[in-house]
């Protein structure tokens, strides 16, 4: 029998909840922050995912991710990239 309360690896109260929302924000505002070379763009949110995915377990870090990334694509307008090693487009 499988334990529902642990299927995701942690089980998410009010606290944890709101915990794992200001890492999404805090990864949002920190790749911001990146190396730019002249192919690739090298950014730093990945440390928040490690982060979560070391918190939350692998399932809630990646829905997480999924979300963040999301999230910000809907506010710059670029394509997701789920990797912290992107292709570097100059606008």
């Amino acid at each position: 029998m499988v334990n529902q309360d642990r299927l995701f690896g942690v089980k998410l109260d009010t606290r944890r909840v709101v915990l794992l929302a200001v890492l999404i924000a805090l990864q949002l505002v920190i790749a911001r922050f990146a190396i730019s070379l002249t192919i690739y763009r090298i950014s730093f949110g990945f440390i928040v995912t490690a982060l979560m995915g070391w918190w939350f377990g692998p399932v809630w870090a990646g829905l997480a991710a999924v979300l963040g990334d999301l999230i910000n694509s809907l506010m710059i307008g670029v394509r997701a990239a789920i990797s912290p090693v992107s292709r570097y487009q100059p606008s």
